[in-house]
């Protein structure tokens, strides 16, 4: 014979089947699992029956539920079920456009080379950032395009001292020939 309990989240009035008596049910309107009890009969511990097998001509609302499969508690997070974009951790915004610039200002000569120097290293760093998913990937071919021009730039800097050093040494040369050559 059927018990009367109620739900103590909405406070309907339920008919529980004997043999669920002390055990977890769930309650058909708000969903609320709990233990149900007789009427106005508070269970403790030493009161509580043992719990019984359900019976298969139970509703299906009111059959046993051990705590064990009992579904966790979900969590709403209200960004993450109202923004339809594709879910990225967080990360450090890319600084490409930067280093394209400071590319390109080092290979037209404006502050090279020190422009183009720095672009080649924080292109570096920010490529192996993005590559390792810690920066923004958005901007890598950016950064990889003014990566390259700082290195472009270096490159024709180094080499173009290189070639006024090597110039002036040779005049050097040349007129200290010349100068030993002309001396009695």
């Amino acid at each position: 014979m059927p018990v009367q309990t109620s739900c103590p989240s909405c406070g309907r009035k339920l008919r529980v089947p004997d043999e669920l008596v002390g055990q977890s049910v769930k309650c058909p309107q708000c969903g609320h699992i709990f233990t149900a009890s007789l009427e106005g009969e508070g269970l403790g511990p030493e009161t509580s029956p043992t719990p019984q097998r359900p019976s298969e001509s139970a509703p299906a609302e009111f059959r046993a539920m051990p705590q064990s499969e009992a579904p966790p508690p979900r969590r709403r997070i209200q960004d993450e079920e109202d923004d339809d974009r594709p879910r990225r951790r967080r990360q450090e915004p890319h600084r490409g456009t930067l280093i394209l610039v400071l590319g390109i200002l080092g290979i037209i000569g404006v502050g090279a080379p020190i422009t183009g120097l720095i672009a080649w290293i924080l292109g570096n760093g920010d490529i192996t950032k993005i590559r390792a998913g810690q920066m923004d990937p958005e901007g890598e071919s950016n950064t990889n395009v003014g990566r390259i021009l700082g290195m472009v730039s270096t490159i024709i800097w180094l080499l173009a001292c290189g070639g006024c050093c090597l110039f002036y040494m040779m005049m050097f040369a040349i007129a200290g020939a010349g100068a030993a050559a002309g001396r009695p």
